[in-house]
């Protein structure tokens, strides 16, 4: 069965489109196969896209900073008791 295609055309900054090329290149990729890889991504979810206001994008990086990252390191309930108290 043949495949169909399309053109997909649209307008970027210049600049913008030198930096993207020139990293695909350096890792042996193209443009085509890039946005290809990317809409593929999209439809199986493992990316997504939105919009988000300046407040909210404010709120999600606080949301961020409260995150407390435990160390690999701890290896009986003590230490992590440490670590709670200490993150506390």
């Amino acid at each position: 069965m043949a495949t169909t295609t399309t053109q997909i055309a649209f307008t970027t900054d210049k600049q913008l489109k030198s930096a993207v090329n020139k990293r695909l290149k350096s890792e042996g990729s193209t443009f085509k196969g890039f946005f290809n890889s990317c809409m593929r991504a999209y439809l199986d979810k493992e990316i997504g896209f939105g919009i988000v206001s300046k407040e909210k994008k404010q709120e999600r990086e606080k949301q961020q900073d409260d995150i407390i990252t435990m160390p690999n390191t701890i290896t009986t309930a003590e230490e992590f008791s440490d670590f709670i108290n200490s993150a506390a």
